[in-house]
């Protein structure tokens, strides 16, 4: 872990403590200024690997070579990928309108590249907004949920079949637009959304907690 991180990480746990204003307060650290270092840092924050499949037939994942990014990714066997875009998997009347501006995109970035379009899973969504709305109440940044566990573990535990699957997480952009951006320009974020072997995705968005708003993009392969 570089020093950079560790700085990251000791703010936040003093801040769950006795709450994020007071710590800044104490080392007389200006907020607006550390929320723009937070967002300069955590593009840097090494924090890549690799989580179980629910396919058992298919290849065990070995552990990834660390990367720069928070993306989290598994590989598996390839899956058939659908031939066109389609609308959300189950009802999509809980899916946000700025998620589904973070989806569509996530899906011009592809076709871009001449890549198959996203499936929008109303279901793996509904995963990502609790992990968003987690990062927020437990006032960490990290795939890793106190809560639920690696982002793999989460899936399994809402009964959600997949042979692959990678997250995002940000935090701190404002729209749609912004949050894209920075996972494009980021290595990491941007080879989970150009994979071709998913086929479907969950995007999670909630206000508020230390950061002001939480983002997470969760990617499946069925």
């Amino acid at each position: 872990m570089s020093l950079q991180a560790l700085a990251v990480g000791l703010m936040l746990f003093f801040s769950s403590l006795t709450g994020f204003d007071a710590v800044l307060d104490f080392f007389g650290i200006d907020k607006q200024v550390y929320l723009e270092h937070i967002q300069q840092t955590k593009q840097a924050i090494v924090l890549q690997e690799t989580g179980p499949q629910n396919d058992q037939s298919a290849p065990s994942a070995q552990p990834a070579p660390s990367g720069q990014s928070d993306a989290l990714s598994t590989t598996a066997q390839a899956a058939e990928q659908p031939s066109q875009s389609a609308p959300a998997q189950g009802t999509d009347a809980e899916v946000l309108q700025i998620e589904k501006d973070v989806f569509q995109l996530v899906n011009q970035e592809r076709e871009k590249r001449g890549l198959k379009p996203l499936r929008l899973d109303a279901d793996v969504s509904k995963v990502a907004d609790r992990k968003s709305q987690d990062m927020k109440e437990k006032h960490y940044f990290d795939h890793q949920s106190p809560t639920y566990g690696s982002p793999f573990e989460m899936l399994q535990k809402h009964g959600i079949p997949f042979r692959a699957a990678g997250e995002n997480i940000a935090a701190g952009q404002k729209t749609a637009k912004e949050v894209t951006n920075g996972w494009m320009n980021s290595e990491g974020h941007s080879a989970n959304i150009l994979n071709p072997d998913y086929t479907h995705i969950g995007i999670g968005y909630v206000q508020g907690g230390d950061y002001g708003t939480y983002w997470t993009q969760i990617f499946i392969q069925k």
